[in-house]
């Protein structure tokens, strides 16, 4: 205790750093979750995200290790060495990668498998620098989410990974100290706390509240009252505050202690404190009663926490259950059960908790559990449930007559249709020697029948293990079950462990096998065939040797020919002699058989063959020739000279080829080099060059032109004697456009003259993209003088027009500019006076100005007058559609409504429509004219706009009606409005409003009907959201506590944020925490997004002390935070001068790291010297995709001397790269480096530059490019690497593709890659070799392995189809039947028979079918197909075909949705139709979410819909089926 004592007075409160997840490759963001933990454990868990990846096991990484007492932990170092930007990005990936690895099997099945965690352990530890990030995700891992392992395992594990983490530097904080202890506790482990203290303080680590509160939590587990109290009195000292949790363990320890009155009077000191009981503390107190067997104050309990609106959800009841089943009161749990509501959940908890009690012994109460799942209708078939149950009872070690029994009770109560040969598959699994043979004699006494093949998994152990003895046992097993051993359990599961066949023949004639029988035999040829050719040839030849059939063994033989064939030919020149030995050996098999083909027979193919060679290698350069005579004359023809026949001169090479080829290698080409094609590319291209060159010469002759100077063309426009008043540039430019730096030198000019009115006119012909510069932009913005000088200028104006009326003389733009100039100003009266005085000079743009300024006044008339003044001026004049918005809110606001319309007409019939900017202002003109009150004139307004059609309605649009109710306090009739606007257009305005409106004025009548009516249109879950926000807004937070707790209920994360965003901005705090408190137990709810909401408004508010007490909040719950929320935090927390007890991670996904490195050193170069910012416009061309304007622009720059950023270098090198512009790229990179020498190309450059090079096929130069981004620790991206795979196998080149992968696996980035693309890949080398073999022996060797991947390789037979080769499909067909029939591995031969129908050769496939019938029960593949194809327009064909030949392998219901849908993707109503009415009269029922898409579709042709619409979302319906789909999964 003095340690702890010491420790004590050290304490200083300090929130460490957790996890670091950076942003990953996502169309979105990731939803993550609270999980609290399995059933039957401590509640609190892990928050996780989702991913999807595999991995390797790591089983030989776990080492023995002594549990039972506390860790020794080591000092960590205050100074991290820096790691390099690569390895950062590389820990970033793959915790990332981990992290949704785990949330992906939570997400399924609630829990996690010890061989998923130790998978992603192992591939931490093989990058060698584990972050403090992924140190904290594993020890999370490590408690009640491994149900299926003991607690004592779970304890061991979770040290080892201390361990072996901190032995490979990782970083440990208190958030480490404290997320062990959390294991500690969920554990059971027995430690102690004081001993616990003193290592965190020689570590040099501060511990903080959530530290202390798990120490209570430790010692109140073990009833210690006292050490507790001793905890508790430091917390008070350091004005740490005392929350719910203590006091839920005080429950706990006071109840273990013996004293369940003490226990029983923590609620009232609760509420003294002012702390309310919620289900936690209601939750210990049960369990405290469970442990004690009291029934009676357990259901006092429950009543009492039913009064207090706290109800227990299945979760909670499943927890008192477990701990009645430990605490061997098995009495009340059928009370208990009663109570279980199965809500949404009900089944992965359950599971769960079966699993739970099944570790701890319990397995009669989790059958218990079990015989609660749904059970399917007497006329369905089972659905296989309790998988897991029965699973696990073999792994945990149940005994034999238990397991039989729970058999048979499933089949009996229709829950599993074969419980017991699914059990000794799991037996046969887990490698349980005894209880498979003990279970197959109970299936051998029902009369099942026993195949030596159930035998494979056992010896498959046995002969990894080399365990000989173990191989005998089951073989003598298999004798006892009557089981003989057949040749290929002998070949590939026994023979293989021993050392030579000697010792094997006389090792299995011991345990009583026949080594004479046929079967025998058969095994050891193919054994010697693979080990020893020449005994097996001696054997052979013995004329003693009994006949077999040559198929049972011809495969190989036939492998073992290739080996020791391709030995020969690398090690010695006697391959001739090798294959006339193998021969020799084929005859004497060959004789032994009577039917056998003869050699001569074999001879007289091979001449054929040799004959249609000599005949190919003839007619093939006969055309070549013949294609290059062509060329030749009709370069003579165009250029009209005889001189070019001479080219002919350059077939001889290709003549003399030829004869060679047809003398020596009798008409056979070279396998790696083609000297024919090279031969007559010699003879073309200069052809082909010759031509190209006459065609640009006539191209460039024709196309000659001279184009005179832009202002020399404006002043041939322009007469010298007119004046610039009467031209009107946008009339006079139509459809021209000038860049910019020619608008300056008209600007120049126009200034020089004072006419400046054109000038704004001039600005209009400027090309649009030139428009984003900020230059302009600001030039735009200006006027050319200063608001001061207006007065003066108009001034001085006004004398001029009056010289010039003086003199007769046009002086309209001094006039306009004068206008121009009044209106900036707000002059409305000095601006009429000049329209009055030279009413003879106005324009149309005049007119123009005066209404906007009118409007702007609030002078209706005026603008009325001006605009019918306007249109008799010029009656094609338009005013522009913000000034027409203007002009109609104007007439609305002055009661001239009939007005307002008659404009809106105007703009409809001149073809005008609001855009998306511009429905902003429609916004605000309606809303100006709601807040009158005018409800008529607002509605009025929006009818005719949309059914004019200048915008579609939306609810932003049609909220100003619904306000206007609610300003007037009219609630009726802004239900009314937003119903009607719903029933129109189908959208719901200011729901949320009406619902706070109705909660504030406490009309519940109204309320109900509200709510009634909102889930009547768009969903009970969406209407539950709403009145939830709607208390939370209003401050009655108990209620939204009851919204949240509705069974059934998920996570909507964009009504979270809509919510969230609204409090932010409104700065309300305390919704803002209640949204986030009362969500912690909801399904899928993302509580790193949600504490982000607190934090970012902690940011607005500066509020850091809020922020900090955030964050050990998270810590509590077990939060694992994103990047972003640790960059907010320390953000908030270094603004206020305050310490990040954190690592900060850096941004690396916003910009290469490379790239933001070189920014910060070099942050001065962001504007060219003469100070013109040409970045802006630089970027905005790039992301336009205009790289090559780009790159003039840049060479331009360059050539003044300028300086563009880094950040502008990187981004234009990337535009040129992914347009194919290497040499663009390499110049632009040269004018970096000769700016900045420390400039390097970006990993996503270099990634871009590899793309471009495969591309383009200079596969070398991208090869280099790899090495070399590999060698400098950067990571290529994932396109790279496939498009540089791809281009090496479209080479042939094997050996460079095995080199990549080979570095690409010890690189440790293979997360995005397919397990089979190597091998894909490979194989698809070997093939455009012509070595179609070495594809066939690669594959089948990959599909024969028992460890190998069994993914598909539908893309290899995808590129041998498309490439006509049907020399390697058919060497491809027969692999997969060979691997189909002799292997029972159906997935290549499904990948060729789905490849051929998607490549319409639908008669093979037939054929393919008839060869093989047990292709037709691959329902797995062929639904994945039909999934895929659906979802893509012009599929429906190849969907037909295949349900066509295998009509039989989905239900009838599931193939006309999806036939349906694929009907919808190429909006094709008839055939929709058809099938929906064959659907109909076959009595079939179609899905609600296929007969929403129907609906949408008659909609979309213009016609009704015959059936009544289903009223929620595509979203809610395609939910409702993935739920069934995951039920039904999860049963077995």
């Amino acid at each position: 205790m003095a340690a702890l004592l010491r420790s004590a007075r050290l304490l200083k409160f300090s929130p460490s750093g957790l996890l670091h997840i950076p942003g990953t490759k996502r169309s979105g963001p990731l939803l993550g979750r609270l999980y609290s933990g399995v059933v039957g454990g401590r509640r609190t868990g892990i928050c996780l995200r989702q991913i999807n990846h595999a991995s390797d096991s790591v089983s030989r990484y776990v080492w023995p290790h002594a549990a039972g007492c506390v860790r020794s932990y080591v000092v960590a170092s205050e100074q991290k060495d820096e790691t390099s930007s690569a390895l950062k990005y590389k820990q970033a990936q793959q915790f990332d990668w981990a992290l949704n690895k785990l949330d992906n099997s939570v997400r399924r099945s609630g829990r996690i498998t010890k061989t998923l965690l130790l998978h992603i352990f192992h591939d931490i530890c093989r990058t060698g620098y584990p972050s403090g990030n992924q140190a904290l995700l594993l020890l999370r891992s490590c408690g009640s989410l491994l149900p299926e392992v003991p607690q004592e395992q779970r304890n061991e594990l979770a040290n080892r990974i201390w361990d072996k983490l901190q032995e490979l530097g990782a970083q440990y904080d208190v958030s480490h100290y404290n997320a062990l202890l959390k294991v500690y506790l969920q554990n059971d482990f027995k430690f102690s706390p004081t001993d616990f203290m003193a290592k965190m303080e020689a570590a040099n680590i501060q511990p903080n509240r959530v530290t202390y509160q798990r120490l209570i939590d430790a010692y109140c587990q073990n009833g210690d009252i006292e050490g507790a109290s001793t905890i508790l009195g430091y917390m008070k000292s350091k004005d740490l505050p005392i929350t719910e949790a203590v006091f839920s363990a005080l429950v706990t320890g006071h109840a273990r202690a013996g004293n369940i009155e003490s226990a029983e009077h923590i609620l009232p000191v609760m509420r003294g404190a002012g702390i309310e009981p919620s289900i936690e503390t209601y939750l210990s107190l049960l369990n405290a009663y469970a442990e004690k067997g009291d029934l009676n104050n357990m259901k006092k309990t429950l009543e009492e926490a039913e009064r207090e609106d706290c109800i227990l959800m299945d979760r909670d009841i499943m927890e008192v259950i477990c701990t009645l089943a430990k605490a061997g009161q098995q009495q009340h749990i059928p009370e208990m059960i009663e109570r279980l509501r199965h809500e949404r959940g009900f089944i992965p908890n359950a599971m769960n908790l079966c699993l739970n009690l099944i570790t701890q012994g319990q397995e009669d109460v989790a059958f218990i559990i079990l015989k609660l799942f749904p059970t399917p209708n007497s006329n369905d078939s089972p659905q296989n449930t309790g998988n897991f149950f029965l699973k696990h009872c073999i792994n945990a070690g149940t005994p034999l007559t238990k397991i039989v029994r729970y058999c048979n009770e499933l089949l009996e109560l229709n829950l599993h249709k074969s419980p017991l040969t699914f059990t000794l598959s799991a037996a046969l699994e887990a490698n349980k020697t005894g209880i498979s043979f003990e279970l197959m004699e109970v299936l051998k006494e029902q009369n099942f029948p026993i195949r030596p093949h159930y035998f494979w998994p056992l010896l498959t152990h046995k002969l990894k293990e080399n365990n000989i003895d173990g191989i005998l046992e089951v073989i003598r097993g298999m004798e006892k079950l009557g089981v003989s051993l057949d040749s290929e359990t002998l070949s590939m599961h026994i023979l293989s462990a021993f050392p030579n066949m000697e010792v094997a023949r006389q090792a299995l004639k011991n345990a009583g096998v026949s080594v004479d029988s046929e079967n025998y035999l058969t095994a050891e040829i193919r054994k010697m065939a693979v080990t020893d050719l020449a005994k097996l040839y001696t054997m052979l030849s013995d004329p003693s040797f009994p006949q077999l059939d040559l198929m049972t063994f011809r495969g190989s033989l036939l492998t073992a020919f290739k080996k020791a064939g391709k030995l020969t030919q690398g090690g010695a020149p006697n391959f001739r002699d090798f294959v006339g030995e193998r021969l020799l050996l084929f005859q004497s098999v060959w004789e032994q058989r009577p039917t056998s083909v003869r050699p001569e027979e074999n001879l007289q193919t091979l001449s054929i063959m040799g004959l249609f060679s000599f005949l190919s290698a003839i007619i093939t350069r006969t055309l070549f020739i013949l294609v290059s005579l062509v060329g030749v004359w009709r370069v003579a023809y165009v250029k009209e000279s005889h001189y070019y026949w001479f080219l002919t001169f350059l077939f001889l090479p290709l003549v003399v080829e030829m004869i060679i080829t047809l003398k020596n290698q009798d008409g056979k080409d070279y396998k790696w080099f083609s000297p024919t094609i090279f031969l007559f590319l010699i003879s073309i291209i200069p052809s082909i060059w010759i031509l190209e060159l006459h065609h640009q010469q006539n191209k460039a002759a024709d196309n000659k032109c001279n184009y005179s100077d832009p202002l020399e063309r404006l002043s041939k426009i322009i007469k010298p004697n007119s004046t610039l008043e009467n031209i009107t540039f946008p009339g006079l430019f139509k459809n021209i456009t000038i860049p910019h730096n020619i608008y300056k030198g008209i600007k120049n000019i126009l200034e020089s003259y004072n006419s400046f009115a054109l000038i704004k006119d001039v600005m209009a012909l400027v090309d649009p993209q030139e428009r984003t510069t900020q230059e302009f932009a600001s030039e735009e913005r200006q006027s050319p003088y200063s608001v001061n000088q207006v007065r003066g200028h108009v001034l001085a104006l006004e004398k001029k027009m009056a010289e010039l009326k003086a003199e007769n003389q046009p002086y309209g733009a001094f006039l306009k500019q004068a206008i121009i100039y009044l209106c900036a100003e707000k002059n409305l009266e000095y601006a009429l006076e000049l329209k009055q005085q030279h009413e003879e000079q106005m324009t149309v743009e005049n007119y123009a100005a005066l209404v906007d300024l009118c409007c702007f006044k609030n002078n209706v008339e005026e603008a009325l007058n001006l605009k019918r003044e306007m249109s008799q001026k010029d009656s094609s004049f338009l005013l522009d559609n913000d000034k027409y918005i203007r002009l109609v809110k104007t007439l609305a606001l002055n009661d001239k409504v009939e007005e307002a319309v008659d404009i809106l007409k105007e703009v409809k019939e001149n073809g005008l429509v609001f855009t998306s900017s511009q429905l902003i202002g429609v916004f605000h003109m309606l809303t100006a004219v709601s807040i009158e009150g005018d409800i008529s004139t607002v509605r009025h307004l929006l009818d005719t706009i949309v059914t004019l059609g200048l915008a579609n309605p939306t609810s932003s649009l049609y909220s100003p009606i619904v306000r206007a109710f609610l300003n007037r306090g009219d609630l009726t009739g802004a239900l009314e409005a937003i119903l009607e606007f719903h029933k129109l257009y189908n959208k719901m305005p200011c729901v949320h409003d009406l619902a706070v409106a109705l909660v504030e004025k406490g009309d519940t009548d109204l309320l109900q009907k509200a709510m009634d009516c909102i889930s009547h249109e768009v969903g009970e879950m969406t209407m539950l959201y709403y009145l939830f926000f709607a208390f939370l807004q209003t401050g009655r937070y108990r209620e939204a506590r009851k919204i949240i707790e509705t069974p059934g209920l998920r996570a909507k994360s964009g009504s979270f944020h809509w919510f969230a965003e609204r409090c932010i901005f409104k700065k309300q705090m305390k919704p803002l925490e209640q949204m986030v408190e009362v969500t912690a137990k909801l399904f899928e709810s993302d509580r790193d997004e949600m504490y982000s909401y607190i934090l970012k408004l902690c940011k607005e508010t500066n509020d850091w002390q809020k922020a900090e007490a955030t964050w050990t909040k998270m810590q509590e719950e077990n939060v694992i935070p994103r990047e972003r929320t640790l960059c907010l935090l320390a953000d908030i927390l270094k603004s206020n001068g305050q310490e990040v007890p954190f690592d900060v991670p850096e941004s690396w996904y916003d910009q290469e790291t490379s790239t933001i490195q070189q920014v910060k050193s070099h942050p001065n170069y962001l504007k060219v010297e003469d100070g013109t910012n040409y970045n802006n416009r630089l970027l905005a061309l790039c992301k336009k995709g205009n790289a090559k304007e780009a790159f003039s622009l840049i060479t331009k720059m360059n050539q003044r001397g300028a300086i563009p950023s880094i950040v502008v270098y990187d981004v234009l090198i990337r535009s040129l790269l992914a347009e194919g512009s290497i040499e663009d790229a390499f110049t632009v990179q040269k004018m970096a480096t000769s700016q900045m020498p420390s400039f390097k190309l970006s990993d996503a450059a270099n990634s871009l530059l590899i793309v471009s090079y495969s591309v383009k096929g200079q596969v070398k130069e991208a090869m280099e490019t790899m090495k070399s981004m590999l060698q400098m620790n950067a990571v290529p991206l994932t396109v790279a690497i496939t498009k540089l795979v791809q281009a090496l196998r479209n080479i042939g080149s094997v050996a460079e593709i095995q080199e990549l992968e080979s570095l690409i696996k010890q690189f440790g980035i293979t997360q995005n890659l397919s397990s089979m693309f190597f091998v894909n890949n490979i194989a698809l080398s070997h093939i455009n070799n012509g070595d179609c073999d070495s594809a066939v022996e690669l594959l089948e060797g990959i599909f024969t392995n028992p460890e190998g991947s069994h993914s598909g390789i539908k893309s290899v037979f995808g590129k041998v189809i498309e490439s006509g080769n049907d020399e390697a499909l058919d060497k491809l067909s027969a692999m997969a039947e060979r691997l189909a029939n002799h292997f029972s591995c159906w997935r290549p031969l499904s990948d060729l028979f789905l490849q051929l129908i998607d490549n319409n050769e639908v008669e093979k496939a037939k054929h393919l079918l008839a060869r093989c019938t047990g292709l037709s029960e691959q329902s797995d593949a062929f639904m994945a197909f039909v999934a895929f194809k659906a979802k893509h327009p012009g599929q429906v064909e190849k969907i037909k075909a295949l349900v066509s030949l295998v009509p039989e392998f989905a239900e009838k219901e599931i193939l006309n949705a999806y036939i349906l849908k694929a009907h919808i993707q190429d909006k094709d109503l008839t055939s929709a139709k058809a099938l929906y009415e064959q659907t109909l009269k076959d009595g079939i029922a179609m899905d609600k979410l296929s007969l929403k898409r129907l609906a949408v579709l008659y909609r979309e042709c213009g016609e009704s819909v015959p059936f009544s619409e289903p009223p929620e979302t595509f979203k809610f319906y395609a939910n409702m089926l993935k739920e069934k789909v995951d039920k039904s999964q999860a049963k077995e």
